[in-house]
């Protein structure tokens, strides 16, 4: 370094290599933000027309899968509802005969309960005519 300050030439030489060495580095920066700044090249709208397709058919296999699960879940709802239905119609109608059963029951014990209290009835009745 001494010897830089007592030759200007080699000063210069040196500053001028460093100058230099740093524009070399700072240069892919600098054109990379040139690029940023520039409308997309046919290689970037090609690239990025791969990219949205690629996206798109990811999507479309996503949806398709997704409606293929929605129908296997409908498919497998109807198939546990149908003996469901079966079942709860079935459970329904021997309700139903229980209760008709029962309601027959009941009639012939208040049948029969009316025809003792008639014929008790007619029998004091007939005590008392008799007793006159």
């Amino acid at each position: 370094m001494s010897r830089l300050k007592g030759n200007p030439t080699l000063a210069t030489a040196h500053r001028l290599l460093f100058w230099f060495m740093t524009a070399i580095e700072c240069l892919p920066i600098l054109f990379k933000t040139m690029l940023a700044l520039a409308p997309p090249s046919l290689y970037e709208r090609l690239l990025a027309l791969g990219d949205e397709k690629v996206e798109e058919r990811v999507r479309l296999r996503m949806q398709t899968e997704y409606e293929e699960a929605e129908v296997l879940a409908r498919s497998a709802l109807a198939s546990a509802e149908a003996p469901a239905a079966r079942t709860l119609e079935a459970e329904s109608r021997a309700t139903g005969m229980v209760f008709e059963a029962q309601l027959d029951v009941t009639r012939d014990g208040v049948d029969r309960w009316r025809d003792e209290q008639l014929a008790r009835s007619r029998h004091m009745n007939g005590t008392v005519l008799t007793k006159r």
